[in-house]
Formats: C-alpha cells, structure tokens, sequence
C-alpha cells in the first residue's frame, strides 16, 4: 500500500493509540499462505506485513491467523457454492463487520461486505463499504483517532 510519510505516520498512531496489532507478520508466513491458498491482495499483504491486521474500529482487518479461518470458510461455504458465483478469484477475505464477512473485490479493488443471513447470486449483491482496502483504513485510522482526542478532551 503506498503511503505518503504522514499518512503512514498517522496509521502507526493510530495504533499507537488505540489499536490492536497482533504484530508484523514474516514474509515466511505470508509466502506460505499464498503457496497453500491464494495470493494475497497487495495493499492486504503490505499491512499484514507492516502491522500484522487491524482492529482500529469496525469493520476489523483479520490478521493471518483469521485470514487462514476466513479463507477456508469461504472456500466451503461460498466458492463451492455452485447457485452462487462468487469465488476467491471475485472476493478475498480480509475482516469481519457485525459477524458478516468483508473481502476485497478482486475487478475493482473495492471493499464489500458479504452477508451471511441473505443468498447472493453474484459479486454485484455485495453491498460495497469503501472504493478501496487503502481508503478503509485510512478512514479507521482517521476516525480512531478523532474519537481518541474527544476523549482526551472530555467530550
């Protein structure tokens, strides 16, 4: 993910503050992942790598250990679907929001949330949370720290 100085500066705050990294993850790990799964999303890759996930606010970014669980219930409960024609190749798996499973929209790069109350058909069912995985957590950050001063100014 391609960050200016004080954009990355701003994230390593905002964790600094208020959010939970589980730690970096190796290149060892995350080439072990791809070699057995699939090859991770690159701004994805590139904050597992930096912080390890990401839980600022909601929606939360899985770390690795997540992103394995995620994977692997995607794969048997959707991919496998054959009503359904979403698959890794449509939808990578990167967090949760309220129990529902958020991925990355592989054509658009955008950040959708997959329900798993409703059927969806196809990609296009997806309701979409944020243009991109870089703006999402831009935008956690942003807002993590916005409530951190609030409470830091007693408001």
């Amino acid at each position: 993910m391609e960050l200016s100085r004080e954009e990355f500066e701003m994230l390593k705050h905002a964790y600094e503050v208020g959010g939970r990294s589980p730690g970096r993850e190796s290149e060892e790990n995350l080439a072990y992942f791809e070699q057995k799964y699939e090859k991770i999303p690159t701004d994805y890759r590139w904050l597992l790598k930096e912080f390890g996930g990401c839980h600022l606010l909601d929606p939360e970014i899985n770390p690795l250990v997540l992103l394995t669980e995620d994977f692997k219930e995607f794969n048997e409960f959707y991919a496998n679907d054959e009503a359904m024609k979403i698959s890794t190749e449509d939808f990578f798996p990167c967090g949760s929001l309220n129990g529902e499973m958020v991925g990355i929209l592989e054509a658009t790069g955008q950040v959708a949330i997959l329900p798993h109350d409703m059927y969806v058909k196809t990609v296009a069912d997806l309701e979409v949370i944020s243009n991109s995985f870089k703006e999402l957590v831009m935008n956690l950050a942003q807002n993590r720290l916005e409530i951190e001063e609030l409470i830091n100014n007693g408001t």
